[in-house]
């Protein structure tokens, strides 16, 4: 099995995820922003549906499929994950004052810097709203922590920044907090489901431990750098480490 064959079974995968997502997004956007102001309106749809990969939702939906799950709520689930996802993007870009996102103008370039703010709040606030009404407090109890370490970890970034001192755990702690937590929530909520197949849960939930930390650099390779064997090596490597 090398990079070449896996990477036309995981961008279908990655497809039909996406468009379900997206069908989620607008059937609760419709009704979530309904007599809300137009701008706003105008600026979180020009946010949500400007791209990227959808890798978030994606193991929402894959991790509670390993355990059982394919619903219609799932995808409304995998939805706030995004929208999280597409408010941190938007802050990203207020901070490092960036013209450009995903080969397109920001929000805060196109419309101001107080339209990418609000309309990132707003987004912020709805997904919060969502992880809690569908996976109650204990969900949105680890939702709001993975949430809470990504802004720390932009600050020990922050602090590093320059320090040619600066050590490999250091480097792992930042991505850890800013991305990993993120991304192993929807996996390791997935674990809290009942399921039938326990020997089968017991594997996923140790995979889902040794993979978060990779798991950006992975579809990374998977999905935009094709034939890049060097960057595969790198990923596997750095994987080897995390486990």
């Amino acid at each position: 099995m090398t990079i070449d064959t896996i990477r036309p079974d995981l961008t279908g995968a990655l497809g039909e995820v996406s468009a379900k997502v997206e069908a989620a997004m607008h059937a609760d956007l419709n009704q979530s922003l309904a007599g809300s102001n137009d701008l706003l309106r105008e600026v979180v749809n020009y946010a949500l549906f400007g791209g990227g990969k959808r890798i978030r939702p994606f193991l929402c939906v894959q991790a509670s499929r390993c355990c059982g799950r394919d619903d219609t709520t799932l995808y409304t689930l995998a939805a706030a994950i995004e929208y999280l996802h597409t408010a941190t993007l938007m802050h990203d870009d207020v901070v490092d004052h960036a013209p450009l996102r995903r080969g397109r103008q920001t929000t805060a370039k196109r419309y101001s810097l107080e339209d990418a703010i609000l309309a990132g709040d707003w987004l912020h606030t709805r997904s919060l709203y969502m992880v809690g009404k569908l996976t109650g407090v204990d969900g949105l109890d680890s939702f709001c922590a993975a949430t809470a370490a990504m802004v720390n970890g932009e600050f020990v970034q922050k602090r590093l920044s320059g320090n040619c001192r600066a050590t490999e755990e250091e480097y792992f702690a930042v991505i850890e907090q800013k991305t990993g937590n993120l991304i192993a929530w929807p996996a390791r909520w997935a674990q809290s489901m009942p399921v039938q197949n326990r020997h089968k849960k017991r594997h996923y939930n140790s995979m889902v431990s040794r993979s978060a930390l990779p798991s950006r650099l992975w579809t990374t390779c998977l999905i935009i750098q094709p034939g890049k064997s060097k960057l595969v090596r790198k990923w596997a490597m750095i994987s080897r480490r995390v486990r």
